[in-house]
């Protein structure tokens, strides 16, 4: 899979790991953005991103360090660096030179998800944190995830949101839009870095086909919070992508559901939904990873905004100006392997 256009890494607020993955005490190494990224907790229980090679003589902080205290020492010669990445103990060194520190990344920890930020320039301060205060949301608190790798870049999967035309096909068994309701609409709207997507569909039970709306809300590529309403059961899909290598991309989708006063009843019914999320998406899987980017497609009347669309989302990516005002508003009527972890 080929998309020049969106090939290198984009700037931004991205999940690296759960918060269940590293206790107090842990390190645990990533790759991400085309490198490693080491995180640590120290016994404090704060959380630190750090670049993997010790800037003393280049070890891997990752392979071999030890937590010590609120410190990760270096497997090679003991130094020991603090939260700030600073070398607070140098082992039979009289003083600690004043150059030796290492890369630290701008970490935030929320809703048991642990982010960095990424720009490609590391002296870029870190932009606001987008709002996910839904991961703390007592009223959607029955909760389940998984994780999908794939060959291909974020955009790719994030443009489903908007290519309307492709439901009907890859998704005929599930979704389905009607083309002659004046009812179904696409509609989307950008504002800096934060984009809405509304469309209306149905969605298919057996016989049944039950209206339902569709909200995503994108905050910056690396965030999204998909709300699922209507006749259907009401559920969030929070999607948080992360670039991997060129190309290559990892997402982790969590479902939230609304809690109910029977335990057992919400579980089954967020496990059903996370059944149907993961079948939907082993439907797009071999598109993506099998598809040339189209840097100016043939489009129909009935395709949704993608050229919008994709003005909005290359705003992240080098070389590209920034949208500080609404840059997009449409309107339009509606007319194998497996790689979840």
């Amino acid at each position: 899979m080929n998309s020049s256009m969106f090939s290198s890494f984009p700037r931004g607020w991205f999940r690296i790991a759960l918060s269940s993955d590293i206790k107090k005490g842990q390190t645990k190494t990533v790759h991400y953005f085309g490198q490693d990224i080491v995180i640590f907790r120290g016994e404090s229980g704060k959380v630190s991103v750090f670049d993997p090679h010790c800037p003393h003589m280049g070890a891997h902080l990752g392979v071999g360090g030890k937590v010590v205290g609120d410190t990760l020492r270096c497997p090679f010669h003991g130094w020991c660096f603090n939260h700030n990445g600073e070398a607070v103990h140098v082992p039979h060194a009289k003083r600690i030179p004043q150059k030796a520190k290492a890369r630290t990344w701008t970490v935030n920890e929320t809703g048991g998800v642990i982010f960095v930020y990424y720009h490609w320039d590391v002296s870029v301060p870190a932009e606001p944190f987008p709002d996910l205060s839904i991961l703390q949301d007592t009223t959607w608190s029955c909760r389940s995830s998984f994780t999908m790798k794939l060959n291909a870049n974020l955009y790719e999967q994030a443009e489903n949101a908007v290519d309307r035309a492709h439901f009907d096909v890859v998704h005929h068994k599930t979704l389905m839009f009607k083309a002659e309701s004046e009812d179904e609409k696409v509609e989307l709207k950008a504002n800096g870095d934060i984009v809405d997507i509304y469309a209306n569909y149905y969605t298919k039970y057996g016989p049944l086909a039950l209206k339902t709306t569709a909200h995503l809300h994108l905050m910056g590529i690396g965030c999204g919070e998909n709300t699922f309403s209507g006749q259907c059961i009401p559920f969030k899909l929070v999607a948080l992508g992360t670039p991997v290598e060129n190309n290559v991309c990892e997402t982790e989708f969590i479902i939230l559901t609304k809690r109910i006063p029977i335990p057992f009843i919400g579980k089954l019914v967020n496990s059903v939904i996370m059944w149907g999320a993961k079948r939907e998406l082993k439907c797009d899987i071999p598109i993506w990873e099998n598809k040339i980017f189209r840097e100016h497609p043939i489009l129909s009347d009935f395709d949704g905004p993608v050229m919008k669309f994709r003005k909005w989302f290359s705003q992240f990516y080098p070389m590209s100006k920034p949208q500080s005002n609404i840059i997009a508003i449409s309107r339009d009527k509606l007319t194998d392997r497996n790689k979840f972890g």
